[in-house]
């Protein structure tokens, strides 16, 4: 990919079997832990709102020492409740956090009045993740609206490298100046990040009924190319086209740059984390898979796969997903020629992703099929993208791309029970 030689070095190529496991922002090889006891929830459930996909940091992360970060996340779906989940899933040592507090969001580090929430972890205010661990918060009595934004805050006290993040923030972080601000109503921010660190997830409790649809995929679904800060990738857009016919339906983001179905290159590869971003989210009902041109189009030194071992790696999805009873819609690839950052595309590369989306939409193993590719596609030469769609890169849709991607899905095929 043309903007990722930085981020291949981050991760070791090494091919390992689907896991199905594990759960919500926990690494593959974790068992879910079980949510904090609740009274019973009678007509409402918790479903996910908002997700972030773990992924290492690299050889270098963040270290956060006596600093208040605070997160600004985009949630779909609204309740009368939420809970968070916080992920150490890369780290080594125990990560702890001496505060958490969550508001609505009035913009950058600032939070609306009266909003502000403690947050505890088993009755707690301080919070000890372990190694390779998550934790759930006890549930928040902080009424959110549909696509309303909050803030989580998290203090450290002592020093805490960044291990697990999600490395495309699509939103502001912050970090403040030494001190514990979490509480506060706005702070001078210190500096700004382009990550969420260890974030991964927010859940609201809503009507019975209310379901997710997760977006699974690379950085096209990570949001590369989309107007930074503006909501406005195709999952964001795809989520407000399903609250105006569907509002019972909520859309979480499980993309990450760079990353590869079979292998992994930029955390871990879709088949390991399958169980994980998709599987383990509570209230999936349906997720679009859109992953293999990376794949597709790694190139030496990198192991080079075949078209007939990405659609073998979808045939494993596929499988997981209906054991599940999870609905899942096949997306054709987008079209990715003049994409020559890094060597990226090959003439070669053209004939598989042919083949890719040919048995995506005719071999019947997708009982549903979005066709990205023809959406947007240069119908002069159908091997690029449109100009009008382009980011500039050739690789990476702009925003209006991106709507034209949320425009080509059948929401009848995500609002069926």
């Amino acid at each position: 990919m043309p903007s990722l030689s930085r981020l291949r070095a981050a991760t070791s190529i090494l091919a390992l079997p689907l896991l199905v496991a594990q759960g919500s922002c926990t690494p593959p090889s974790a068992a879910r832990p079980e949510p904090p006891a609740t009274a019973p929830l009678g007509e409402r459930v918790w479903v996910a709102s908002w997700a972030a996909s773990p992924q290492p940091s690299g050889a270098k992360p963040l270290v956060l020492h006596g600093e208040t970060l605070r997160e600004v996340v985009h949630l779909s779906a609204g309740g009368d409740s939420i809970r968070m989940h916080l992920s150490n899933a890369y780290g080594k040592t125990p990560l702890e956090i001496t505060a958490v507090h969550v508001a609505a969001s009035a913009g950058t580090a600032r939070t609306s009045a009266g909003s502000d929430r403690d947050v505890l972890f088993g009755g707690a205010p301080t919070v000890v993740v372990p190694p390779a661990g998550v934790a759930v918060s006890d549930p928040i009595p902080l009424r959110v609206a549909p696509r309303s934004d909050v803030a989580v805050s998290l203090f450290f006290a002592g020093s805490a490298a960044a291990t697990t993040v999600h490395a495309l923030a699509n939103g502001g972080v912050s970090a403040s100046a030494p001190g514990d601000v979490a509480g506060a109503p706005a702070f001078s921010p210190a500096r700004t990040l382009s990550s969420w660190p260890f974030l991964c997830e927010l859940d609201v409790r809503a009507a019975s009924g209310t379901r997710t649809v997760v977006a699974f995929g690379d950085s096209i679904t990570d949001g590369m190319g989309s107007s930074p800060g503006s909501n406005h990738r195709w999952p964001d857009l795809l989520e407000e086209r399903l609250r105006a016919r569907a509002p019972e339906v909520g859309v979480v983001n499980a993309g990450i740059a760079g990353n590869r179905l079979l292998v992994k290159l930029i955390g871990d590869s879709g088949l390991e984390r399958f169980q994980r971003d998709v599987l383990g989210v509570p209230g999936v009902s349906a997720v679009v898979v859109l992953l293999g041109i990376n794949d597709l189009a790694a190139h030496a030194p990198e192991p080079e796969s075949s078209a007939e071992e990405v659609i073998a790696g979808h045939q494993r999805l596929l499988a997981a997903a209906r054991a599940r009873g999870v609905r899942v819609l096949g997306a054709t690839l987008l079209p990715f020629e003049g994409a020559d950052g890094d060597g990226f595309f090959l003439p070669s590369d053209e004939p598989k992703r042919q083949a890719v989306n040919a048995w995506i939409r005719t071999a019947g193993a997708y009982g549903a099929v979005v066709d990205f590719d023809r959406a947007i596609a240069d119908r002069a030469h159908p091997a690029r993208i449109a100009p009008a769609f382009d980011s500039g890169d050739h690789l990476h849709p702009n925003d209006a791309g991106h709507q034209a991607m949320a425009d080509a899905i059948d929401l009848a095929l995500l609002t069926l029970e």
